[in-house]
């Protein structure tokens, strides 16, 4: 694109890092290629661990990863009861399969699971206690991680 990283706006990365289709207008990036419409990145992968391995080199420091679901294969099955239920099960499934095939029993040492199940990125109105309750939860769940996990 011809873009700085280090003069660019981290509000701007952010803002376009949100920008779900059909929830968020894409935002409009200039570059010297032209214009581009970005959208948010787990469109095609919602948990890109694989943009920090670079197994030729030594880590200096590990990098953990926080999934907001169960592990691969303890994930509840899904009831198809129509035609939305089924559109939005292989959305779902072509989403996870690029993440899902990454994550193998080398990497999963390095991520915290956190199945929540029934909070979608997209629940904007969830209450102050729910909220709460999230955190709390998340919280424990480092905690539990921190305490087994080694580097």
């Amino acid at each position: 694109m011809g873009i700085d990283p280090g003069s660019f706006s981290i509000a701007k990365a952010v803002r376009m890092s949100t920008s779900i289709p059909y929830f968020f207008e894409p935002v409009r990036l200039h570059g010297r290629d032209g214009t581009s419409l970005i959208v948010d990145g787990g469109v095609l992968s919602n948990f890109p661990l694989f943009l920090f391995d670079e197994e030729k080199e030594t880590k200096k420091r590990p990098v953990l990863g926080v999934q907001l679901s169960a592990k691969p294969g303890q994930r509840p099955k899904r009831r198809i009861a129509n035609a939305l239920d089924l559109y939005e099960a292989l959305f779902e499934a072509m989403k996870e399969a690029h993440d899902a095939r990454y994550i193998s029993r080398r990497h999963e040492k390095n991520i915290i699971f956190l199945p929540v199940e029934n909070v979608l990125a997209t629940d904007f109105s969830i209450d102050l206690e729910a909220r709460r309750r999230l955190i709390d939860y998340g919280r424990e769940r480092a905690r539990q991680f921190l305490r087994r996990w080694a580097f």
